[in-house]
């Protein structure tokens, strides 16, 4: 067993198991009921069977976590974040799991009445956080460094097209990703919806709005520049930065992805293992790394790019 699998799938595994038996033997001091869900002005409004908590707390912690913790086992290598992505689903099952304790082992012992009342203290949230920064830690020890993959000097595949260069010529390609229509829709989608919901109930809700709208936008614009530094992406203020040196890889070609393929946009994986930089579906440019990771880059003119990394692979050899 890789230890890659033991950080992403039997860590995650392992904290979810924990999660079930500690309620399991937290629900013979707990009440009838356990509050589950707050308002606004903290007053609980969703409630719990005492007997029932225990197995869906576990089977959501486990429907959030363990289908990522088995993509990422599968996937040997990543070129997107690969020591982020084996930490995460470890991250995600203590943050999960210490929230759900946090919110329960306060009510042992209240009666009815003190179970209809209770309201979570500021520290919940703090907690959970501090406990996913512990299993990522975690996670990322048991998993150790990721293998750097083989330098080779080997020149472009035959039947790739070669940008024209003359004698010592260097030459380099710089532009965008392509224009990701949807996802400005989708944030201002999600601007407007948060922005309703903060006329109906509080002010507040503009901070997640602002937020999530951000974090869309963010994904929907990068920077691509391939040369003899390799193939590199980056965000809108240069992180999050995705390289491939030129010595990693094996092949550049222009191709097409769908953003279907990778369950959506932004920065993805898919279930095949491969990575891409996604703002929408079409023309991409797919970078092939020398240990068979595969990146594709949502461009809307990859012949290009491709061209020239070709020639520039060739004169390495």
């Amino acid at each position: 067993m890789s230890r890659t699998t033991l950080a992403t799938f039997i860590l995650p595994l392992a904290l979810i198991l924990g999660l079930l038996v500690t309620l399991l033997v937290l629900s013979g001091s707990l009440g009838p009921e356990v509050a589950t869900h707050w308002n606004l002005d903290g007053e609980p409004d969703g409630f719990i069977s005492t007997r029932g908590l225990p197995w869906l707390a576990a089977g959501f912690t486990a429907l959030v976590v363990m289908p990522l913790g088995v993509l990422i086992a599968r996937s040997k290598r990543s070129i997107i974040a690969p020591r982020g992505l084996t930490a995460l689903p470890a991250a995600m099952a203590m943050f999960i799991g210490v929230l759900v304790l946090s919110s329960v082992v306060p009510q042992i012992d209240l009666d009815e009445q003190g179970v209809r009342t209770f309201s979570t203290g500021w520290w919940v949230m703090p907690a959970a956080l501090v406990a996913g920064v512990v299993g990522a830690g975690l996670a990322t020890l048991i998993a150790g460094r990721p293998e750097t993959p083989p330098s080779t000097d080997a020149p472009a595949t035959p039947e790739a097209r070669r940008y024209p260069l003359e004698g010592n010529q260097v030459a380099s390609w710089t532009g965008q990703t392509a224009a990701g229509r949807t996802l400005y829709a989708l944030a201002a989608i999600t601007f407007i919806g948060f922005g309703i919901s903060a006329l109906l109930t509080s002010w507040w809700m503009l901070i997640p709005a602002t937020l999530l709208a951000t974090i869309i936008l963010t994904s929907s614009h990068f920077s691509v520049s391939a040369g003899p530094g390799g193939v590199r992406v980056a965000g809108v203020v240069g992180f999050p930065t995705v390289t491939v040196p030129l010595e990693q890889i094996e092949s550049v070609e222009a191709g097409s992805v769908k953003a279907r393929s990778f369950g959506g946009w932004g920065l993805r994986k898919g279930f095949s293992g491969d990575d891409a930089v996604l703002t929408r579906s079409g023309p991409a440019l797919v970078v092939t790394r020398t240990d068979g990771a595969r990146l594709y880059i949502t461009i809307d003119d990859p012949a290009k790019p491709a061209s020239i990394m070709a020639s520039l692979l060739d004169r390495r050899a």
